[in-house]
């Protein structure tokens, strides 16, 4: 059985291009904000999460912070175009495992999401 990803991202082009990508050794799941993914999160197990952080409405911090809360959070990957030390440190801050900048190297993100995947164990608790 597949290990689920979940996309967040506002920008079509991102989640589908993420999607192709992870499709062939993930169930990947996507949602364009932070409502609707934090919907999918509560209904669907996610083994980790491919976050943005600049998203209209909720932005991603705020998400990150939701999802984190949850007794058996998935591992959340922050990608941002941003890179700024105060976002960074924010993320981490928030319980993001790992902060990955546009534009990517997509073997570098496959195995940032492997790593998280392997270290989240089945449910992650953030440690505070």
């Amino acid at each position: 059985m597949k290990r689920k990803l979940l996309i967040v991202d506002d920008e079509e082009g991102v989640r589908e291009s993420l999607r192709v990508i992870f499709s062939d050794h993930y169930q990947v799941l996507t949602a364009a904000g932070g409502e609707e993914a934090l919907a999918l999160v509560s209904q669907e197990r996610a083994d980790a999460v491919l976050l943005d952080i600049i998203m209209p409405g909720m932005d991603g911090l705020e998400v990150l912070r939701r999802i984190s809360a949850l007794p058996s959070a998935p591992r959340v990957i922050m990608l941002t175009a941003t890179k700024t030390i105060q976002t960074a440190v924010a993320a981490m801050k928030a319980g993001a495992c790992d902060y990955v900048t546009k534009p990517f190297d997509i073997r570098e993100l496959h195995l940032i999401v492997e790593k998280a995947i392997a270290e989240g164990g089945g449910g992650f608790l953030p440690q505070r």
